[in-house]
């Protein structure tokens, strides 16, 4: 075949040949403004089939390697890109000196995060030696005029996430532009674990404050990067021992106090749910095994990345869109300027899509919007990817909001979420860290967004308790979400038992209050026995669970009933009430749970699980004192927005606060003791954590001393607690000042007539003291 010699040159000028360049490009991409969509469309076809004719030509002939004038474009552009400054881009946007704190916004933005930036021996036998995703990023080429490859980083660099360093720098990164945790892609093959470790790094670091959660990228690994079943590398296994293995896996991850989580439970999101052979059995199973272990079961949610239509069949709570994954989008092809003429790729239009994701309509279920920044895999298909031209970060700053307005009618603020794929998806195109092209330009317009829905007040952990609830006459409409500021009608009181301590009798003064000072209908469940029990049935119709736990029937029914008769919201008192909480939450019934027990007596008494219980289930968990939060924190991770520290207060009040002369005569008189004896006085249960040995030891060397002073114990004596006290009396009459006094209702004429209140416990919240 005879070769054609190379057309010449023109002699035109460089400024004359930009000119008719630009002239040409803007008159292919103006075809559809012009002719109007149809003409446009089957000229652009016929177009495009002709380039296509002109490049199978071509390719026969090196020295008519040059396509068409589009390639000195293509070069021009290339070389200018290369040599270059940074500042010197018209796109490039420096870092903002202005830092956006996550907690001031209204919306929570999670980006996805993968972890393939540092090489593991699997990647080494498949791949080659050191593979990462840099390997792949860095040998991509632009296929045609205006495409945007190689995505080279900038500040971060080529990092390596075995270094904990780099992991510390992205998320300092990601809190300075409001950003509030990552979804890390979590890899698991029947057992086995790959790319962990910036996971690992995160649980091993907990001076790290960042929330986070998973992703489980439950396909099988394949030589193709779309999920496809073709030369297996690594395969799941799913079944039902899989299933448990993998949460058992997760768990140190669910129990992290900064673990994400949506109405107390720990989001977890299935990246194919269908791939699971049953669905709905394994959600079923994860839920059960998790209430075995005590821990909250997770908040499940399928992404919509292939063929997840409705998450609902699946046994799943919610889904989460995955773009570009089920968004219509126009191919644009055949309006590019291609270069290479093997090329098979296939371009969509950025804009367009954009418009047809803000364009559909909301789900009927629970369904979490998610944007992407740009997307193109060129660098992982060479010369046959997908690529979304037009993007940029004012486009991607326009989808985003539009996103952010969707989520923000839902009426719970637990759900206002918005995904973004992806944190650092440099392979496809997708990434929020800076590039040398747009530098934080996508940051920038992340934050520009996010500025938007700043809440109107920042409230702080005791800030918000004015609005949550108060100490005996707390507004209750604070457990109501929907129902907020409306005065509810009926309310439950739980109390762990009816002994008289103090816990128990601030549940009885609650119920009296509520029911006297507010006129609600309230009804007492008592989950033990004990002496205060005619007193609450006295004020309020009681429902005694003393012989029943929560796996009996009888418990069940109680709960059910209520529910059906209308209550809807129940005050919880103590930790040691927890088991209920997840029940009543079962049949619709909110809790406010009243929290006073310190890490001691919570270990002591075996309360763990109760602990985890209310932190999951509970609407809201108020605190005593800030010490008590701190202490609860050790078993369970509890969002700020539900936590309340409040103190308690009195929960009565004292009737001889304006006559403690006569309170002195009557107290002294009752006991026998001297007219102007000195009473030193202890209230509450006599045992160690109260530091009764330490009340009498303080006793005896005061008494050595001086023989005008009275010490009086007021509780709930036993025998046994008697008895143990007996050796440590002193010697002769001064034994007889140390009184230890039986229960007695009248705690108020005690306080009033003693001169000094010994507080000798070894962990005291201080509920009642002001």
């Amino acid at each position: 075949m005879t070769q054609r010699p190379a057309r010449q040159a023109s002699p035109v000028t460089d400024k004359i040949k930009r000119s008719i360049e630009r002239a040409h490009l803007k008159l292919r991409f103006g075809l559809k403004q012009a002719l109007g969509p149809s003409l446009s469309n089957r000229l652009s076809s016929l177009l495009a089939a002709l380039r296509r004719a002109a490049l199978q030509h071509s390719r026969g002939s090196a020295t008519n390697g040059k396509i068409s004038e589009n390639k000195d474009i293509y070069l021009r552009a290339l070389f200018k890109r290369s040599a270059a400054k940074l500042e010197q881009g018209l796109d490039y946007v420096p870092k903002s000196l202005e830092a956006l704190d996550r907690d001031d916004l209204s919306v929570r933005l999670i980006p996805f995060y993968l972890p393939q930036f540092h090489p593991i021996p699997e990647n080494d036998k498949w791949w080659g030696k050191g593979f990462t995703e840099w390997t792949n990023v860095t040998r991509a080429v632009p296929q045609f005029v205006g495409h945007y490859q190689p995505h080279l980083p900038i500040d971060l660099g080529f990092y390596d996430l075995r270094l904990i360093d780099v992991l510390r720098a992205q998320i300092a990164l990601a809190k300075h532009y409001g950003i509030y945790g990552f979804c890390f892609h979590h890899y698991w093959f029947g057992g086995k674990r790959l790319l962990e470790l910036p996971v690992k790094h995160l649980l091993a670091n907990p001076d790290i404050d960042f929330p986070f959660c998973l992703c489980w990228a439950n396909e099988n690994w394949s030589r193709r990067w779309d999920g496809g079943e073709h030369e297996i590398l690594i395969s799941q296994s799913h079944s039902p021992s899989d299933d448990i293995a993998f949460l058992e896996d997760i768990f140190p991850a669910f129990l992290d106090p900064r673990y994400i989580r949506i109405d107390g439970r720990p989001l977890l999101i299935v990246y194919r749910a269908t791939l699971l052979p049953e669905a709905r059995a394994t959600a079923a199973r994860w839920k059960e095994h998790c209430a075995k272990r005590g821990v909250a079961e997770p908040f499940l949610v399928a992404a919509r990345s292939f063929d997840v239509f409705d998450p609902r069949p699946l046994g799943f709570d919610a889904s989460v869109e995955f773009p570009p994954h089920q968004i219509s989008a126009v191919e644009a092809t055949h309006k590019m300027a291609v270069i290479n003429a093997d090329y098979s790729g296939r371009v969509y239009d950025y804009r367009e899509f954009l418009q047809a994701a803000v364009r559909r309509r909301e789900k009927e279920f629970l369904n979490f919007s998610c944007v992407m920044p740009a997307w193109d895999n060129e660098a992982r298909k060479p010369g046959r990817g997908h690529t979304f031209a037009f993007s940029s970060p004012e486009q991607y700053g326009r989808w985003l909001a539009a996103e952010c307005e969707k989520t923000l009618k839902r009426r719970d603020p637990n759900h206002h979420l918005v995904f973004v794929n992806a944190w650092n998806e440099w392979a496809e195109g997708a990434h929020l860290e800076p590039d040398c092209k747009y530098g934080y330009g996508y940051l920038n317009a992340t934050a520009d967004v996010l500025r938007r829905y700043k809440n109107d007040k920042k409230q702080s952990t005791g800030s918000k308790a004015v609005s949550d609830c108060g100490s005996v006459s707390m507004n209750v409409s604070g457990l109501a979400g929907e129902s907020a500021g409306k005065i509810l009608d009926r309310i439950i009181v739980v109390s762990h038992d009816a002994h008289p301590y103090g816990a128990q009798f601030l549940a009885l003064a609650l119920a009296r209050s509520l029911k006297r000072e507010m006129n609600l209908e309230v009804e007492v469940i008592l989950l033990g026995k004990g002496k205060l029990k005619s007193d609450f049935a006295a004020s309020v119709p009681i429902h005694d669970l003393s012989n029943s736990g929560p796996e009996d029937r009888a418990t069940r029914k109680l709960v059910q009933s209520l529910a059906q008769r209308g209550f809807s919201r129940a005050i919880v008192n103590t930790t040691a009430s927890g088991w209920i909480v997840p029940m009543l939450r079962e049949v619709g019934i909110e809790s406010l749970c009243l929290i006073h027990e310190l890490p001691g007596i919570i270990r002591s008494y075996g309360l763990e699980n109760q602990a985890k219980q209310i932190a999951s289930y509970a609407k809201t968990i108020v605190f005593g004192a800030r010490v008590v939060a701190e202490g609860f924190s050790q078993f369970a991770f509890i969002k700020p927005e539900k936590q309340v520290v409040r103190p308690q207060g009195l929960y009565r009040r004292n009737r001889w606060r304006s006559d403690k002369r006569e309170a002195r005569v009557k107290l002294r008189n009752r006991l026998g003791l001297e007219p102007d004896a000195k009473v030193v006085l202890a209230v509450g249960s006599p045992d160690h954590r109260k530091g009764v040995d330490l009340f009498v030891e303080c006793a005896c060397r005061i008494l050595a001393k001086r023989a005008d002073v009275d010490f009086i114990w007021l509780g709930h004596w036993d025998s046994g607690k008697r008895r143990a006290m007996v050796p440590k009396l002193p010697p002769g009459p001064s034994k007889d000042r140390i009184h230890f006094v039986e229960y007695d209702s009248d705690t108020a004429l005690y306080h009033a007539g003693s001169d000094v209140y010994a507080l000798t416990s070894r962990e005291d919240p201080f509920p009642s003291v002001v």
